[in-house]
């Protein structure tokens, strides 16, 4: 099995993205999966940093078989969902340098993430009136510790900077809808696959979209459709100049 990792900011298309690397009829894609922290919980288990498990891993034997039952604990966590071979697991928490760090470790190569980035100020006008349609502040999201826009993006940048950063192909949400052929040619590059034209008005949306709206209570969240559908967010009225000197400062793949 052949393991490939789509990650990145909310709001920038990894959803959409997903969906349309899912009409290869080789590959199976799929978001809302709980393997990254499921292979992270194993993985942390084995290294037993705070030596709680010290007395379960004596065993030569035990210490050895870590990284090839972690291989084998990804492939039988699959076969729950496909026969295919290549996969793409997406998830917004695969683009840490940690979690790269440990399928390294686990595959013996660098694994190779996709990161969908867009605009942060467009992001912060996307879910502002995401939050608005449903009777919400987004501003209150943005002063809890665990908001998820500032724990990615802070995450992005710390391995942009890393020695992990030759892992990431960022894609752009502009690129991947105003040049979405020329994009999708370059992340087929990037994975070393032949190139295949999906037919986007096939794209799907998946019904498990509906039970994660409910859990976040945000209708809207999900909102993939078929074609290439850009999302049409006035930042200027949305928020003040002040606030898209700001987000706009936070760019960093535009430079």
């Amino acid at each position: 099995m052949k393991l490939f990792l789509i990650s990145g900011l909310p709001r920038s298309g990894r959803h959409f993205l997903t969906e349309v690397i899912n009409q290869n009829p080789k590959f199976f894609a799929i978001t809302k999966t709980p393997l990254c922290e499921l292979v992270y919980r194993q993985f942390n288990m084995f290294w037993d940093r705070d030596r709680i498990y010290q007395k379960d891993l004596v065993r030569e034997e035990t210490q050895k078989m870590q990284y090839p039952f972690l291989r084998e604990y990804i492939k039988n966590f699959y076969s729950n969902f496909t026969d295919k071979k290549i996969i793409f697991d997406s998830s917004s928490t695969w683009h840490t340098r940690y979690n790269i760090w440990m399928l390294k470790l686990i595959y013996g190569v660098e694994p190779k993430v996709i990161c969908c980035v867009r605009n942060m100020e467009e992001i912060v006008s996307s879910y502002t009136k995401l939050f608005y349609d449903n009777k919400k502040f987004f501003e209150d999201s943005l002063l809890r510790d665990d908001n998820n826009l500032i724990k990615t993006y802070n995450e992005l940048w710390r391995t942009r900077s890393s020695s992990f950063r030759n892992a990431l192909h960022i894609v752009k949400y502009d690129n991947l809808i105003d040049d979405h052929d020329n994009t999708m040619k370059k992340i087929y590059k990037f994975i070393n696959q032949p190139y295949y034209k999906a037919d986007l008005n096939k794209i799907k949306r998946d019904k498990v979209y509906d039970k994660v709206e409910e859990i976040n209570g945000l209708q809207g969240l999900h909102n993939v459709k078929p074609g290439l559908n850009k999302s049409k967010i006035n930042v200027k009225e949305i928020l003040s100049e002040i606030q898209i000197k700001h987000w706009k400062k936070m760019n960093w793949w535009n430079k």
